[in-house]
C-alpha cells in the first residue's frame, strides 16, 4: 500500500496454474466428504488464498529478495498458504472424527492425553486421583483392562520402594504418540 491507497495484488502465472491444480484437488476431495465434514471444507480453499497473501506480505514486510513483485503473489507464497490450508484441514479431519468417535475412542484420548502430559507414564494410584476421580476402582482396572488388551497401553509392575510397602502397578503408552508437526 503506498499513501493508504489499496494495492491489487494478483497470481504469477506459475502460482495461479499451482492454485487451479489446489481447487480442483480440494473439491475432489470435498465430495467425499460427510455433510458436516465437506461445509467445514468449503472454507478452507479460500482459507488457502487467504494465507498466501498473508504469507506474500509479510515477505514483502520483510524486504524478502526472492520476491520479484510486491503486486504478485509468487509460487513461494501460493504453496506455504495451500500447505496451511492442508494442515488446517488435517486437524479439521482430525477435531471431526474425535467428535464423531465412539465413547471408548474419547475415553482412550483423554487418557493418552493424560498420561503423555505426565512423561507418558503414571501410577494407578495417580489415574484414580486424576482422570478417575470418584469412579469405582474395579470399572477403572477393568476398562484400562481393555486398553491393555488392545495394546494401546503397557502395564509394568512396579517394585516396592526399598524401606519397604507394596508393589504397585503404572500404566505407559504402548508407543509415544506422535501428532503432526505443524508445517514450516
Amino acid at each position: 500500500m503506498d499513501d493508504g491507497e489499496p494495492l491489487e495484488v494478483t497470481l504469477s502465472q506459475k502460482a495461479k496454474s499451482i492454485w487451479i491444480e489446489y481447487c480442483n484437488d480440494h473439491g475432489q476431495e470435498q465430495v467425499r466428504l460427510s455433510e458436516a465434514l465437506a461445509s467445514a471444507w468449503s472454507k478452507l480453499e479460500a482459507y488457502a488464498a487467504r494465507l498466501a497473501l498473508i504469507v506474500h506480505e509479510v515477505r514483502v514486510a520483510d524486504r524478502d529478495t526472492t520476491v520479484i513483485d510486491k503486486g504478485t503473489v509468487d509460487e513461494q507464497s501460493i504453496k506455504s498458504g495451500i500447505n496451511l490450508a492442508r494442515w488446517f484441514g488435517h486437524e479439521t479431519k482430525r477435531i471431526y472424527a474425535y467428535l464423531q468417535g465412539n465413547e471408548i475412542d474419547r475415553q482412550w484420548h483423554k487418557l493418552a492425553e493424560f498420561i503423555t502430559r505426565r512423561g507418558c507414564e503414571v501410577s494407578a494410584r495417580d489415574l484414580q486421583r486424576g482422570l478417575y476421580q470418584g469412579e469405582d476402582k474395579e470399572a477403572m482396572l477393568a476398562e484400562l483392562g481393555t486398553f491393555v488388551e488392545n495394546g494401546w497401553l503397557e502395564r509394568v509392575d512396579v517394585p516396592p520402594p526399598t524401606q519397604g510397602g507394596r508393589p504397585s502397578m503404572a500404566y505407559r503408552l504402548a508407543s509415544i504418540m506422535t501428532y503432526d508437526k505443524t508445517p514450516d
